[in-house]
C-alpha cells in the first residue's frame, strides 16, 4: 500500500466533508461544521471518533 496515496485520499475526504459536499447541502451548509467546532457544539475529537467508529463498522462488515 502506498501511504502517500492513502494520506491524499483522506485529505480529499476532509475537503469534501468541509467544502465540496456542503456547497448545495441545505441541512449542513458550508461553514456549519467549522462554526459548530468554534462554538464548542462539537469537537474535532468527536468527529474523529465518529469517523473511527464508522471505519471500524465498515471493516467489520466487509470481513
Amino acid at each position: 500500500m502506498n501511504l502517500a496515496i492513502l494520506r491524499d485520499t483522506i485529505s480529499d475526504m476532509v475537503t469534501d466533508l468541509l467544502f465540496y459536499d456542503r456547497k448545495e447541502d441545505i441541512e449542513l451548509p458550508k461553514g456549519a461544521i467549522e462554526k459548530a467546532i468554534k462554538d464548542e457544539i462539537i469537537s474535532i475529537d468527536y468527529i474523529v471518533d465518529m469517523f473511527r467508529k464508522e471505519l471500524e463498522r465498515n471493516l467489520k462488515d466487509n470481513k
